[in-house]
């Protein structure tokens, strides 16, 4: 096979003299009335050319006026408006004359004979339009051809004969996308750009603008079809990085927040760039949508001869052996992800199959009924083979063998569910896009859901930061102060002690050290001037304790109500006389706060206080109990251990959930169980391992946890005063108890005053190759606990600041 490119992206016409470009004689007259067609009009109702090829002049008729004489010796030049239009009407001409050529079966592939009738083409066109294709410039590139071969045809047409790659449109075309040397466009446009912003002095808020708007579409018209290295990615995005950091010639400095960060949504805590890997995730999925909708085109057709149908009969097959210079390699691969966003409208139902594809419910059949599905002879069967094509439905189920009573429950469920379900004969099948509301793809949403997948950023004052009515140089800053990365000395000490000066004074008060939340609140000339603002305002100033206490901020008329994350409360007044204290608190908390009293503490998100002369009982039993009967397992029979000591769970033991997701909610939620029920607390932390793919093996462990939890679920924790606040942990390992990785597993439990306030087991980070490594450990997690616990009772004034003790179980 041979493909001609004139010019690489089109037909590169030989301009003749103006007369002979547009003498359109009394002959031709019918031939324009037949081809230039626009929007409903012939050429000639708007404008019409005329003149002669004997002479070497002509005129203008505009809506049927001479518009004066004009005198042609090259015609239109390059740039002229008229230019493009009248090339595009004239390279129509000879895309219908080949189709004509086509349909009378003159052109039916590159042979030599063919070529010989392209060539006669191409000469009929010249005598009929004036123009001449210009075969100097032409180039000629085989496809599984011998290149003698394409040689000699070459040598037929008078062009050249050319190797791949090829640029088309700009884009090279047969070369291998997984070389660095294949991007090197990219990155010399990049590059070239960066250059022409040399010594511009752009402030922080400039350089995020210019990110924004142009180095980050760069290289979107090759991550349009092309899966670019990670190697690329970390070029481009260094170059960004150092741009964003270091401007362009202005010498190396600090990066002052991750880049992972950075690239985050705003909403997020970020800039809002996005990953690149992402962007060409989501502009690949674009073909995805494309395929199945434009089945008519070349392309389609080109897929679909190569690599067949999926069993969806939807998508091109995936499971197929791919060329690294094949874009469809790179497409192919983001089909899984693309995928579960998408569902099916019912039409006749011949093309969704029933139980794999998505389109009755908010996940596949296989997925809500997995018993019945297990027991399904043919899984790829469509909706109407089921259900059939009228009502009432046929119900064409073929099972393997008799349906159990659980199964034959699940049947009539769904049964019951598909009933008010219609098929239409007339209406056609369609695939919808789940993340927009017209149900329609858009490159967007689909980017904002792949950079949703397991990012669990905290709260990010979005609201301060990025609405607020200042220069977005000022958000800029607002930004770096609200991540706590402005350069002060304390963090100019932690990257570059030796460019730190006095890094225990700061500069305007000359008394504490120089850190975000002294310099912006707690220095006195930060206080006298947020004093004087808030004056201004008639307007109370609260001392806050950080930054992101200041970030959340509301207004409500002229009282500030400030969002205290931190647990932090402002100065109160100093109250005295034991009777009034506590009523003199809450009008203080009301005046400021506008809180209310409640009265005592008795149920809080899941939690229930009994409060007794004795002391004060936490337990989560409506949350237990509500877990059970969600589960259905209100009736099931007790156990008294959660955990069998005999069974060791690995991954891939048994086979895999047909609904993980279901595992995954119920860890979840036996996870929250676990803030007063520290005897699951081992138990929960291995069955948590097992989150990516679980198996029935790991359900049972849940399960039997479950068994134990209905046992006990008045079980919590009791709190009371026992005469004195001594501070004691107890720490144990066990030693290579990981089947899979023989890592160990770490536990620890801190009492103050003889009350249970802390717990956790952990697997360590490391193989222990000894017993007693496992314990130092083990003892080194507890000491962790123990220092955070030592500052947190001396922030609260909590207690004596006596000795603590460690208890190792060795």
């Amino acid at each position: 096979m041979a493909l001609l490119d004139w010019e690489g992206c089109g037909i590169d016409l030989w301009k003749g003299s103006f007369p002979s470009l547009f003498s359109f004689e009394a002959s031709k007259e019918a031939w324009l009335d037949d081809v230039w067609v626009i929007e409903g009009r012939t050429l000639q109702d708007d404008v019409q050319v005329g003149s002669s090829s004997l002479i070497e002049s002509g005129c203008a008729l505009m809506n049927g006026n001479a518009k004066g004489w004009v005198k042609a010796s090259r015609g239109l030049r390059q740039g002229d408006p008229l230019s493009p239009f009248l090339f595009t009407i004239v390279a129509d001409v000879l895309s219908r004359m080949m189709l004509r050529a086509e349909e009378r079966s003159l052109l039916e592939g590159f042979r030599v004979e063919e070529l010989q009738t392209l060539k006669s083409l191409l000469l009929v066109f010249r005598q009929i339009s004036g123009l001449k294709v210009n075969l100097d410039k032409s180039n000629l590139f085989g496809i599984n051809l011998d290149q003698n071969h394409l040689s000699r045809l070459a040598l037929l047409l008078d062009c050249k004969a050319s190797d791949w790659p090829i640029l088309y449109p700009g884009l090279p075309l047969g070369g291998n996308s997984i070389a660095c040397r294949f991007w090197d466009p990219v990155i010399e446009r990049i590059s070239r750009r960066l250059d022409g912003w040399q010594k511009a002095y752009l402030s922080f808020g400039g350089r995020i603008t210019l990110i924004h708007s142009c180095l980050s579409h760069i290289p979107s018209y090759f991550l349009s079809l092309f899966k670019i290295p990670n190697s690329v990615v970390a070029k481009i995005e260094r170059l960004q990085r150092d741009f964003l950091w270091s401007g362009v010639g202005e010498g190396k400095r600090d990066y002052l927040v991750s880049w992972d960060i950075v690239c985050k949504s705003r909403v997020k805590g970020g800039l809002g760039f996005g990953k690149i890997s992402l962007r060409n995730l989501a502009l690949l999925g674009k073909w995805l949508w494309r395929y199945p909708r434009k089945s008519t085109t070349l392309w389609h057709q080109v897929i679909l001869s190569i690599y067949g149908t999926h069993t969806n009969g939807w998508d091109a097959n995936i499971l197929v052996r791919w060329s690294h210079r094949c874009p469809w390699k790179a497409i192919a691969q983001v089909f899984q992800d693309f995928f579960k966003h998408t569902r099916f409208v019912v039409g006749d139902g011949e093309r969704i199959r029933f139980w794999e594809d998505l389109w009755w419910g908010d996940q596949p059949l296989k997925s809500q009924y997995p018993r019945l599905f297990r027991v399904v002879t043919d899984k790829n069967s469509p909706i109407f083979s089921i259900l059939g094509s009228a009502r009432p439905f046929s119900w064409n189920f073929n099972f393997r063998h008799n349906l159990s009573d659980s199964e034959i429950e699940d049947l009539e469920c769904l049964m019951q569910s598909l009933d008010c379900m219609h098929l239409s004969t007339s209406a056609s099948n369609a695939r919808s896009w789940s993340l927009s509301s017209p149900g329609l793809f858009t490159v967007k949403s689909f980017f904002i859901a792949l950079s949703q997948v397991l990012d669990l950023s905290p709260c990010f004052p979005t609201k301060f930061v990025c609405n607020s009515q200042v220069p977005f140089k000022v958000k800029s800053f607002v930004w770096l102060v609200a991540h706590k990365k402005v350069n002060t000395n304390d963090l100019i000490q932690l990257r570059r002690p030796y460019k730190a000066f006095s890094p225990d004074i700061c500069k305007l008060c000359m008394k504490q050290g120089e850190s975000a939340d002294h310099l912006f609140l707690h220095c006195s000339l930060s206080m006298g001037l947020w004093h004087r603002l808030f004056q201004l305002a008639k307007m109370d100033w609260v001392p806050l304790r950080s930054i992101s206490d200041m970030m959340f901020i509301n207004y409500k008329g002229n009282l500030l109500v400030t969002v205290f994350h931190s647990g932090h409360l402002p100065q109160t007044p100093k109250l005295s006389g034991r009777s009034n204290r506590r009523q003199k608190l809450k009008q203080h908390l009301f005046t400021h706060f506008q809180t209310k009293d409640l009265g005592k503490l008795k149920y809080f998100l899941g939690i229930e206080i009994a409060q007794f002369s004795s002391g004060v009982v936490l337990s989560q039993r409506k949350y237990a109990l509500d877990i059970l009967e969600e589960i259905d397992m209100l009736d099931c029979k007790p156990i008294d251990t959660p955990m069998d000591p005999n069974v060791k769970l690995v991954p891939g033991q048994g086979e895999p959930l047909g609904d993980p997701g279901r595992y995954r909610r119920l860890v979840g939620k036996l996870n929250y169980l676990t803030i007063t029920r520290p005897d699951i607390s081992f138990p929960m932390s291995v069955v948590s391992q097992f989150l990516q793919s679980p198996c029935d093996s790991h359900w049972d462990a849940v399960i039997r946890i479950l068994r134990y939890i209905k046992s006990t679920p008045d079980q919590g924790v009791l709190y009371e005063n026992r005469g004195h606040t001594q501070v004691v942990g107890y720490t144990n390992a066990d030693w290579a108890g990981s089947p899979t990785d023989r890592r160990s597993t770490s536990g620890c439990c801190v009492f103050i005053g003889g009350n249970l306030i802390s717990w956790k087991s952990k697997k360590q980070d490391i193989v222990a190759r000894s017993s007693a490594e496992t314990e130092y450990r083990a003892m080194t997690l507890a000491t962790c606990e123990l220092i955070w616990l030592r500052h947190l009772l001396r922030e609260l004034r909590f207690g004596k600041d006596e000795q603590m003790k460690l208890i190792c179980d060795n």
